[in-house]
């Protein structure tokens, strides 16, 4: 049985193995990766897993509304009145602004996740890195169109499978009885968990061809939701283990920024004590622009890890294969019974 796993596990060492020297040799990659994760993180089940974790029984949520609305509804009346009362071509503005921006910062994710999917294509590929300035002239635009209708789909798709199921549920939740709430829960993963790995897989997978194989939109997901479908076990254990070494990535990262907060406060007394504010205020500004530094290459490289190993794994399927290991292990058990 041992053995069984232990060779079970060996093509998933190989392709996390390749996709965490992609992540570590090619830290260019890292920029790209910060900005496709506003998009698509790479990361199957935390979506899913973040929603149910916010739901809350009926009464607790309008409780919460209702406190959340007594706080802030004087002000925001008072900033609508004064909104309204601006001049019109002023607030025209500021529409206009805010429109520019939501759209230049979405086009600059989409540009950033084709770079990314691309260039872990070619590290996948063994090819040879191309230079920033060649990347670039990779730009597909039709690629970005694609790219923009699978993670507008997705979310939609999930934001409204996920409503749908989410009112009931918090309508049955109770206030008191903890291990009725369990069961609810239960039931709720039971459903969402399946059809939320698939959406996203295949939304993935989807982005993936469109780039790899220069494919359209129909015939890119329609290979997608093929790959998915046959090899759905290998992709769901795969992504169970990315999703715990994302766990432990951000754990690393939270410790390391609890260690920088206790160095932060031993400086910032020794300051006070010795009235330094000049010191105070340089650490203050050293420790949040680290902090926002470290955080941002955090993410990049997180998310250029997630899309280096399905790209692996893109790779992998399509010319050999992968056996899942609890096939494996379903193999060894059987053999062992017999013998």
């Amino acid at each position: 049985m041992k053995l069984g796993i232990h060779e079970g596990a060996k093509p998933y060492r190989a392709l996390l193995t390749n996709a965490l020297k992609t992540t570590w040799t090619h830290k260019e990659l890292w920029a790209f990766g910060l900005f496709a994760a506003l998009l698509n993180s790479g990361a199957i089940f935390s979506n899913v897993i973040s929603a149910a974790v916010r739901l809350k029984p009926a009464d607790q949520i309008a409780t919460g509304i209702k406190a959340h609305l007594n706080d802030t509804l004087p002000s925001t009346l008072s900033w609508t009145v004064d909104f309204i009362r601006m001049n019109v071509g002023a607030l025209s503005l500021r529409i206009i602004l805010l429109l520019i921006g939501i759209v230049i910062l979405l086009l600059i994710a989409l540009i950033a996740q084709q770079l990314l999917l691309f260039g872990v294509w070619r590290s996948a590929k063994k090819k040879k890195h191309l230079p920033l300035r060649e990347l670039f002239n990779e730009l597909h635009h039709l690629h970005l169109l694609r790219l923009f209708a699978v993670n507008a789909l997705v979310g939609l798709f999930l934001l409204l499978f996920l409503t749908a199921l989410a009112f009931p549920l918090m309508q049955l939740l109770s206030s008191t009885n903890a291990l009725y709430n369990l069961f609810l829960y239960m039931g709720f993963y039971a459903i969402t968990l399946p059809v939320a790995f698939f959406a996203n897989t295949v939304a993935l997978f989807t982005m993936i061809h469109i780039v790899r194989l220069n494919e359209g939109l129909p015939r890119a997901f329609h290979t997608a939701v093929h790959t998915v479908s046959k090899h759905w076990l290998v992709l769901l254990e795969l992504s169970a283990v990315v999703f715990l070494i994302n766990l432990l990535m951000a754990a690393t990262g939270v410790i390391g920024f609890g260690l920088i907060g206790v160095l932060y406060g031993v400086i910032a007394y020794a300051s006070f004590a010795l009235n330094t504010m000049v010191v105070y205020t340089a650490l203050s500004f050293f420790v949040v622009t680290l902090t926002v530094v470290v955080a941002a290459l955090m993410i990049g490289a997180i998310t250029t890890f997630n899309y280096s190993v399905f790209m692996e794994v893109a790779e992998r399927l399509e010319r050999f294969g992968i056996l899942p290991i609890t096939e494996r292990l379903r193999t060894a058990l059987t053999r062992k019974r017999h013998s």
